[in-house]
């Protein structure tokens, strides 16, 4: 279901297959098919339903890309091409607008199969699940994604494995306020309660969790300064906004450069 070998693929849109439920940014379902001739699900975002515009494509397509590497459950990635005779078929005129007004190119997750529904408050971390969970949530306490709540999980589940969306937000670390990096004394207090995300309770106290955290360190070491900078030339130039694509590179090389203080805070706050 899920593959590792990959950062980002072009596919073409061949047809529209429906709107996705009330999201803020109007995602669309589209069938689309890849350079081998492979018909592919996917659910599409596009730049102008996004609050920072192709700087939120950019966020998904690198988050996507280092959770792939670090064997997370994430759909697959794609950049999604949208001719104007797939958007023509397009019932809603104000989605038809919204594409019309993004870059040519949307970003695009694998669909994920028949049986997935979305976690639930109090849903329980099986055995088999808590690998899976604690990578997310050491992926978006280092990723600095608060999106992943329980009143907004953004997380699917089918009861014995789980995959994870929308890190649109994700790495916006530049001019905020009072923020501090997760290496640093109060880095993760986003992370730290059971309102702030949806695999803290599962996981804090847990001596699975803890007999794990040694392995997802692992991964995150196997990250380089090379691997980074590929996911930065894998964003098409119309996501390329000044150099804010550059300034995530640069937060996640400062992050692997402090990897140890980093899982040293995650190990306190799951304590």
């Amino acid at each position: 279901m899920f593959r590792i070998d990959v950062l980002l693929s072009l596919i073409t849109a061949v047809s529209y297959l429906g709107a996705v439920g009330n999201g803020r940014t109007r995602p669309v379902r589209l069938e689309a098919i890849d350079e081998a001739g492979q018909y592919v699900e996917t659910v599409t975002k596009f730049s102008a339903g996004c609050d920072r515009g192709v700087t939120n494509l950019a966020v998904e397509a690198i988050c996507a890309s280092l959770a792939v590497d670090l064997g997370l459950p994430v759909p697959e990635p794609y950049l999604v091409q949208v001719d104007r005779d797939i958007i023509d078929e397009i019932p809603d005129s104000e989605l038809q607008n919204l594409i019309l007004a993004s870059e040519p190119l949307g970003f695009g997750s694998k669909q994920l199969p028949p049986g997935f529904f979305t976690w639930a408050l109090n849903t329980p971390i099986h055995a088999d699940m808590i690998f899976d969970a604690l990578g997310v949530y050491v992926f978006d306490c280092f990723i600095q994604n608060i999106d992943r709540k329980p009143k907004n999980p953004n997380c699917l589940t089918n009861g014995t494995k789980i995959g994870i969306f929308d890190h649109e937000i994700s790495l916006n670390t530049k001019g905020v306020l009072f923020w501090k990096a997760p290496w640093e004394t109060g880095g993760l207090d986003d992370f730290a309660s059971p309102d702030k995300h949806i695999f803290y309770n599962g996981l804090c106290g847990s001596s699975n969790a803890a007999i794990h955290l040694h392995a997802v360190a692992e991964r995150w070491q196997a990250i380089s300064a090379k691997r980074i900078e590929e996911y930065g030339r894998a964003i098409p130039p119309g996501w390329q906004r000044g150099n804010e694509v550059q300034d995530m590179l640069n937060y996640l090389n400062d992050l692997i450069s402090n990897l140890d203080n980093a899982m040293a805070k995650v190990r306190r706050v799951l304590s």
